[in-house]
């Protein structure tokens, strides 16, 4: 349920409750994985920075290039993807 793109599993609607509940302005992100974190936090109404440090330097490229959900991530200038 949760595996498909762009992500629209239970898990993406429940989370989403709950973040909207919270509502956050600010986001840090640890580690950009696929992207799926950045593009569900990007979904959130309220949400101005969103900024993902990730340690392996090249592996934005190679993510861009190989899964749809990170290239849409990376494309995307409101996320701040720091990587290195």
């Amino acid at each position: 349920m949760n595996s498909f793109f762009p992500p629209k599993g239970v898990y993406e609607y429940r989370a989403l409750t709950c973040t909207g509940a919270s509502q956050p302005k600010r986001v840090l992100i640890i580690g950009f994985g696929g992207g799926y974190s950045t593009l569900f936090y990007k979904s959130i109404p309220d949400v101005e920075k969103i900024v993902v440090v990730e340690l392996l330097g090249d592996i934005a490229p190679f993510l861009s290039r190989n899964l749809d959900s990170a290239r849409v991530t990376l494309d995307d200038p409101a996320p701040h993807v720091h990587c290195g």
